[in-house]
């Protein structure tokens, strides 16, 4: 028994290596997946100061104009929606995203209904509409960073498991001779 016990030892180092090394991989992918949200968190606010700055726009060109019923229901529905938009999403299934994808559609109704022929509703709708498009490929890219982080978290995951069941058998082979 005594004979086995110093070729056990670097075998043992040898799997707390390849356990270390997994760990550094699942550390690293965990950083990404962080870096990723924190990146959607950023665009995400850019689209929140843009969707301020059309609707201040907005109702800088509605201000004085016979357009202040419309203008006050313009306002109820914004406020609505920015107050949604104050958590910022960062689950791509998130009850928030869609939540906000259908407060902003009725912002966008309301304009284009009540406000069609008001100056600038156009131009807002127009923004709307891009901005739509932007939350949504946010939305994608989000889901496709933790798709790819799922994937290498588990390639990882099936390279450490293969490599320290490899060490394990070598380990009782030996103890076995």
């Amino acid at each position: 028994m005594k004979t086995t016990i110093p070729s056990q030892k670097p075998l043992l180092a040898s799997l707390a290596d390849r356990l270390l090394e997994a760990q550094r991989e699942l550390d690293e992918l965990a950083v990404q997946y962080a870096l990723g949200k924190a990146e959607a968190r950023d665009a995400f606010a850019g689209l929140k100061i843009a969707l301020r700055a059309q609707y201040r726009l907005l109702k800088s060109r509605l201000a004085g104009t016979t357009w202040t019923e419309e203008l006050a229901a313009l306002q109820a529905r914004f406020e609505a929606l920015e107050k949604m938009l104050q958590r910022t999403p960062e689950k791509t299934d998130a009850p928030a995203w869609r939540a906000a994808e259908e407060r902003l559609a009725a912002l966008q109704e309301l304009v284009s209904q009540r406000l069609r022929e008001a100056p600038g509703a156009a131009e807002f709708l127009h923004e709307m509409e891009k901005l739509k498009l932007r939350m949504e490929l946010l939305r994608l890219k989000l889901a496709l960073k933790k798709i790819i982080v799922q994937e290498d978290v588990r390639a990882g995951i099936q390279r450490a498991v293969k490599k320290t069941s490899t060490t394990l058998k070598n380990l009782n082979q030996r103890i076995a001779r």
